[in-house]
């Protein structure tokens, strides 16, 4: 008895040294993890304003974070333009809208018809350089327009590969698609829990879509696209005993089970002095809007001259408009033209939810709205990084010649990190994201699983955008972060609670 209580005294001591002092393993027995190849449901092939569903394995544990996306992208027609290059959109780009369902029940992603666009805000604000660049096979660096010379087919060089045509496609990965995938739940759902898992991908028509040619304009039909031999993947976990099978079932009999995910609502409507917004949550947990340009709905044309750009084109910006969130001046002017610059900014705007004031001060000016946006995804952390203040460029790295601008004989095909340049007046020309925290944290993101956001519920709740100075021909996408709660009881039964 005496040896007993010694050993569990010892015991507990050794269990509360630093886990270097440890010198025993734990094992899992029976465990296997394997990777599933799924295809669209009815056809590989998808084109520009089409869908793709794709169903989950049924009955498995799936780990929703591995779930990705392979396709070729490329376009469907040649084209008839002089010097002409079309470059391969970021893939999240082309997609609009990003839905899962639960047994054919929609439970996340429909309030969000401008999934691309807000995911690309997201990213700019919580990656950095070294998360991009690690990931060139993935696109996810914003195209620019910056291979020069004389070939009619312009599929050459060092950024080649960021390029295609009608007979040259590229492969892409989309590997995060937001809502369900977002729970703290996403590595072991249990589709023989929640249901058939169903994913559903409405595609964007030709608004990603970056080209340059001599012509004033893209010729009909260059600007169409389609993805070819998709495939999604995913990882599934399997239990080689009934163990965890008997844990659900005890688990489930005593109650329901709650997975908490996050939720975007958008909308985008045009600038206005004072513009309603609805986001009806019980956990609001981040608001925010994205300034952008007028044409943010249509191609990107770069018009060149023998395949050279003209010195205007850099004034113009030389990446997609779909994705150059630019907070023009009240006559459309770029900030960059202005005298001093960024630092004559005289756009202001606040947010007023439920009759409270956001921020505090009231009108705040765009200039220094980025601290709330890094405050919101960075906090304290120093070593965070953002690509807000970051713009393409390609005028240090082309000389000029006669009137137009040509790639100098000692610099090699220029490619998208050669032509990055930082400066405080990107925010605003091409990066206007302001974002403002309402939550401790996302229920999904915090330990304890707890809604701290705001409550919006029932109809007396009102948010209001006020926007002073900006130019009315343009438009704001706002959207709003709230945490999404699925009850899931016995038999399948799924509750979704906003």
């Amino acid at each position: 008895m005496v040896k007993n209580k010694n050993f569990l005294y010892i015991y507990n001591i050794y269990m509360s040294l630093p886990s270097s002092y440890s010198y025993f393993i734990n094992s899992l027995q029976g465990v296997s993890r394997r990777t599933l190849r799924m295809v669209p449901d009815g056809s590989t092939t998808a084109k520009l304003n089409q869908s793709i569903n794709v169903s989950l394995p049924n009955d498995s544990i799936v780990d929703l974070t591995s779930l990705y996306m392979v396709a070729n992208f490329k376009y469907q027609n040649a084209s008839s333009n002089t010097n002409v290059i079309r470059y391969v959109p970021q893939p999240h780009t082309l997609v609009k809208s990003c839905q899962f369902s639960l047994n054919n029940s929609v439970v996340s992603g429909a309030k969000n018809q401008h999934f691309g666009q807000v995911y690309e805000a997201m990213r700019r604000c919580t990656s950095g350089n070294d998360h991009a660049n690690s990931r060139c096979a993935s696109y996810l660096n914003t195209p620019c327009a910056n291979l020069i010379g004389a070939s009619t087919s312009k599929i050459f060089g060092s950024g080649n590969e960021r390029c295609a045509s009608n007979t040259v496609a590229r492969n892409i990965i989309l590997k995060e698609f937001g809502g369900l995938q977002t729970s703290c739940n996403a590595p072991n759902m249990d589709s023989s829990i929640v249901g058939n898992i169903r994913l559903r991908l409405d595609l964007q028509g030709t608004a990603p879509v970056l080209m340059q040619s001599d012509e004033a304009s893209a010729d009909a039909g260059a600007l169409d696209w389609q993805l070819d031999e998709i495939e999604f993947y995913v990882d599934v976990i399997q239990f080689a005993d009934q163990t965890y099978d008997l844990i659900m079932s005890q688990m489930l009999q005593q109650g329901s089970l709650a997975i908490p995910f996050n939720e975007i609502t958008s909308a985008k409507p045009l600038v206005n002095t004072n513009i309603r917004f609805n986001a009806s949550a019980r956990s609001l947990d981040a608001l925010g809007f994205v300034c952008l340009r007028s044409d943010e709905d249509t191609a990107t044309h770069v018009q060149t001259t023998s395949g050279a750009f003209e010195a205007s084109d850099f004034a113009v910006g030389l990446t997609p408009n779909h994705v150059r969130f630019q907070c023009r001046t009240s006559a459309g002017a770029d900030n960059n033209a202005q005298a001093n610059m960024s630092d004559s900014c005289d756009r202001t705007y606040y947010w007023n939810v439920n009759g409270s004031i956001m921020p505090a001060s009231g009108q705040e000016n765009m200039n220094e709205s980025s601290r709330y946006t890094i405050q919101t995804y960075c906090g304290d952390d120093v070593n965070c990084q953002n690509l807000l203040f970051q713009d393409y460029s390609n005028a240090n790295l082309v000389q000029a010649s006669g009137s137009a601008l040509t790639q100098p004989a000692s610099v090699a095909p220029i490619n998208n990190e050669g032509a990055k340049q930082y400066r405080r007046v990107n925010f605003l020309d091409n990066n206007a994201i302001v974002v403002h925290p309402l939550a401790f944290a996302p229920a999904a993101e915090s330990d304890s699983r707890t809604l701290s956001g705001l409550n919006t519920l029932g109809s007396s709740s009102q948010i209001q955008l006020n926007l002073t100075n900006f130019n009315t021909a343009d438009k704001v996408l706002i959207f709003a972060q709230s945490s999404s709660v699925l009850e899931i009881g016995p038999g399948q039964q799924v509750a979704l609670i906003e």
